[in-house]
């Protein structure tokens, strides 16, 4: 039972901050929650804390802390993700990298409920019971809940009566939502299969895989002695040479075109940029992944042990010729934000090419360490993590209207778009009306009529007002109540 009584708390609280309310403090509320449960039924997590799960752990948390700044779909998602992979890091002991941890977690909190049917607890004559039993009487309320709720709705002089019965309910428990309702059925459902993933987990052996165990640094796989078997290799090593020859001069000439037009020739005369970013861009991330899946290719058996040392060489080229293209394409993509500011997709590209620089020089050290891909999979996994990390960090929607407007005449100024951002934007776009409203149009810059601006912005301020005064507590979040601070009347 000491694991049981904290699941049957949680899972109430689960539904009651989560009841038609949107994300906010209760993300963090919640989460605070789970650490209380779990140090109260998996102590021992805590106890045997390493560096890893420490980074996890705070990880974890700092996602919620964001979530409650700036509640943006970005940092909700990102939370997720950390959820599953803490998850994993506390039901299981080994775990040593975050992919398998993530997926092993989110198995697990999909299917708590499941788990939850094999526990055993000890009873007060010690003598242990298999929850198992307990489903018998379990499922059937959980149907007859569910029935409840369709007959409330098929009569209305039955939903009456019941009204009735759960306001009396309700003087008595006031803290509660309306518990005879679906949705919160559903919610209490969810909050038990969570917390029964983090207690109960049963489901490993299906995310293990032969991978799991496997050594960081690569072994030579011995064989008879074979002439055949060693001309395979020579004949492999050879092909490789020369495709990795080939590769290398396509390349060269590629980034001196791109040194001589990105790098040091580049100049804008108010063309639009988006072919010039959009088109070669995706091509050359394409090419980089694609020289990515060759470099492992070749280096994931005794190749790696090869005498001559021309094929290492070639491929160290080969990877800094694709660091250089890394770099060629966030320049691309720095001239695209300097003439025509900051969106998503632009801010999204600069933290993947990040990613992808890094993950060029983890293969360099893999082939020069004789390392296994398990060895890159586990240190590009934590190095995912710290970038979702600084992206969560961040209120982009704040960040993007502030540095657009501070370079309007610099940059192009997407007003429109701007117009629609979320509305913790408003106070922004209140400051910077003059760049709303003032100016010629034409092609490129299209101003609103200062009517027209009014009416808009107005009606978004008189909106987002109304809608903050209807929310209740658990969906507070600071940047939501620091614009309603600015605009309320």
């Amino acid at each position: 039972m000491k694991k049981i009584l904290p699941a049957l708390l949680f899972a109430p609280l689960f539904a009651t901050a989560f009841y038609e309310s949107a994300f906010g403090i209760n993300v963090l509320i919640i989460d605070l929650a789970l650490v209380v449960a779990l140090v109260v039924t998996r102590s021992k997590f805590f106890e045997k804390l390493n560096w890893v799960k420490t980074f996890v752990l705070m990880s974890w948390l700092a996602t919620a802390v964001f979530v409650t700044l700036y509640a943006s779909n970005i940092a909700i998602g990102i939370h997720f993700i950390f959820t599953a992979i803490f998850c994993g890091y506390v039901t299981s002991s080994y775990w040593v990298q975050p992919l398998w941890a993530f997926w092993s977690g989110l198995v697990s909190m999909c299917t708590g409920l499941i788990h939850f049917r094999k526990v055993e607890i000890k009873t007060d004559k010690r003598k242990k019971m298999n929850l198992k039993s307990l489903g018998i009487y379990v499922v059937p309320f959980v149907i007859a809940m569910v029935f409840f709720t369709l007959y409330t709705r098929a009569s209305s002089s039955f939903a009456k009566n019941m009204q009735q019965f759960a306001a009396y309910l309700s003087d008595i428990f006031s803290w509660l939502p309306n518990i005879f309702n679906l949705k919160f059925i559903l919610l209490f459902l969810l909050g038990l299969s969570i917390v029964f993933g983090f207690l109960f987990p049963k489901l490993k052996a299906l995310i293990l895989s032969a991978d799991i165990h496997k050594k960081m640094n690569l072994q030579r796989t011995k064989t008879r002695m074979n002439r055949f078997k060693n001309m395979d290799l020579q004949k492999e090593y050879k092909a490789q040479l020369f495709m990795f020859l080939l590769l290398n001069l396509l390349l060269v000439m590629l980034n001196v075109d791109d040194l001589l037009n990105v790098w040091l020739g580049f100049s804008f005369d108010g063309q639009f940029l988006k072919e010039y970013v959009h088109n070669g861009t995706y091509m050359l991330l394409l090419s980089i992944v694609l020289s990515i899946v060759l470099v492992l290719f070749a280096f994931r058996r005794n190749l790696n042990f090869y005498k001559s040392p021309w094929l290492k060489t070639l491929s160290y080229i080969w990877l800094a010729q694709n660091a250089f293209l890394v770099l060629s394409v966030l320049l691309r993509n720095w001239h695209y934000v300097t003439y025509f500011n900051l969106a998503y997709l632009r801010i999204g590209l600069f933290f993947f090419l990040s990613f992808v620089f890094v993950l060029l020089c983890l293969i360099g050290v893999m082939i020069y360490r004789t390392k296994t891909r398990y060895y890159l999979l586990k240190h590009s996994s934590f190095v995912a993590m710290a970038l979702l990390l600084m992206i969560s960090s961040v209120d982009w929607d704040k960040t993007i209207c502030t540095y657009n407007f501070d370079h309007a005449g610099k940059a192009f100024l997407h007003r429109s778009w701007l117009m629609n951002r979320d509305e913790k934007c408003l106070p922004i776009l209140l400051e910077n009306k003059e760049k709303m409203v003032n100016g010629v149009d034409n092609e490129i810059h299209q101003y609103y009529i200062e009517t027209t601006y009014n009416e808009r912005i107005n009606e978004k301020i008189a909106l987002f007002n109304e809608d903050f005064e209807q929310r209740n507590y658990w969906e507070w979040n600071y940047a939501d109540w620091k614009a309603y601070q600015a605009l309320k009347p």
